[in-house]
């Protein structure tokens, strides 16, 4: 008797909690998807937002992926600036479905710790979300533009950055943890630029915005300036991050007539800090498996001999590569986005406490030096190029007979 009127008051219990524990009712909501926050100079913030029209729920036809954008007026302060949009919205706006966050370029320049403190702020905020810069232009223009797949253009462009190979949904979760570390970093963030010969053309037609690579920002959350796709490939390597790297390399020095494209995966990298009184430098092992995409050398890819000369070239020219976006973040960007002064902090706090006083002037002069080391997992199911007949291949001195 007692277990049986136990399991009715489990039962009761169950049924009480089910249900709905929101008060808002969800036509009451306004869903906010992306938002944008721009610095007007002279005038302050604004802070414009992306709303999904849901099904059933005023958009005509019942299209899912038609919204609509808010754009509020400049403000002394973010918090002032998203309260104007609210007072424009007719439905109490829900930022917990927001995927990305986009700041105009002006604002990256004043520098973002304030758009970090109050988006961080936010109980219903996702950590998990992406954010970016748009190079040259405003969020507001961004996020009013339309593609040829939907209207969502915040949809779209979150596509674009993890169709890059890239995690997309931790980049707000990474810029949190550079700017609470103690190891005086700068900050990478994925920048957009509008695409100058979409303008005039027929609406949707084109995508209005193209993906560019990083923005860099200072250890005071400013931005310095920009990386291209290659660059940020090649930093990514550095920092282990999810990422594949692409390769083009002439083959003249080893026998072959034109050039080899490989992407470069699995991705690994180490630091081999040496340290002299006050003085450090800093030697990166980089590794990593290489899949030969192209080859219009000639070269005769099952012959093991040549294989190791590709792979010898590739490092050479990986290590060429790093060299120069190495030399690019120490003099012209002056911010530790190799996340050396990270790695010291971690594994050597001893040496970090010496250095740290000094760090801003120590990181763009200390020396830093690579090493690649590459393996060539695949090439295809062809040995030389497919169009060359295998005479061709022998005549070029490069045939199995003659590589060795």
């Amino acid at each position: 008797m007692r277990l049986a009127f136990r399991w009715s008051a489990v039962l009761t219990m169950l049924i009480l909690l089910t249900g709905c524990w929101d008060s808002r009712e969800l036509n009451d909501q306004a869903f906010a998807l992306g938002g944008g926050v721009d610095y007007i100079p002279e005038k302050g913030y604004k802070v414009t937002n992306q709303f999904a029209l849901i099904s059933g729920g005023g958009a005509e036809g019942g299209d899912k992926q038609q919204d609509y954008t808010e754009e509020g007026e400049p403000k002394s302060t973010i918090y002032e600036a998203s309260s104007f949009v609210q007072n424009k919205v007719s439905r109490i706006i829900n930022r917990g479905h927001r995927r990305t966050l986009v700041m105009g370029e002006e604002l990256a320049k004043i520098g973002v710790k304030d758009v970090i403190d109050i988006y961080s702020r936010y109980p219903e905020t996702p950590l998990r979300s992406d954010i970016f810069v748009v190079k040259g232009g405003l969020a507001s223009d961004f996020l009013k533009s339309k593609t040829p797949y939907g209207n969502q253009a915040v949809r779209e462009y979150y596509k674009l950055h993890q169709s890059h190979r890239e995690v997309a949904d931790i980049t707000f979760l990474n810029l949190l943890r550079s700017v609470n570390s103690d190891s005086m970093g700068g900050a990478v963030l994925p920048a957009v630029e509008k695409v100058a010969d979409a303008e005039g053309k027929k609406e949707k037609t084109v995508m209005p915005y193209q993906y560019i690579g990083n923005a860099v920002f200072d250890n005071q959350m400013k931005l310095r300036g920009y990386l291209d796709n290659k660059e940020v490939g090649y930093l990514m390597w550095f920092l282990m991050r999810e990422r594949s790297v692409s390769v083009t390399d002439l083959t003249s020095d080893i026998g072959g007539e034109g050039a080899i494209s490989t992407e470069i995966r699995n991705l690994k990298s180490k630091y081999r800090p040496s340290f002299e009184n006050d003085h450090v430098e800093m030697h990166f092992i980089l590794t990593g498996d290489a899949h030969l995409n192209e080859n219009n050398s000639g070269l005769d890819l099952y012959n093991a001999e040549v294989i190791r000369r590709m792979e010898r070239e590739i490092a050479d020219e990986i290590v060429k590569d790093e060299q120069r976006l190495i030399r690019k973040i120490q003099k012209e960007f002056r911010a530790d986005v190799l996340n050396v002064g990270d790695y010291l902090f971690r594994n050597h706090p001893g040496e970090w406490r010496k250095l740290q006083p000094r760090w801003e002037e120590i990181f763009p002069e200390m020396k830093i030096d690579v090493e690649a080391h590459v393996t060539i997992k695949s090439f295809g199911v062809t040995g030389a190029s497919p169009q060359l007949k295998e005479e061709e291949v022998k005549q070029k001195g490069i045939g199995s007979e003659n590589a060795s």
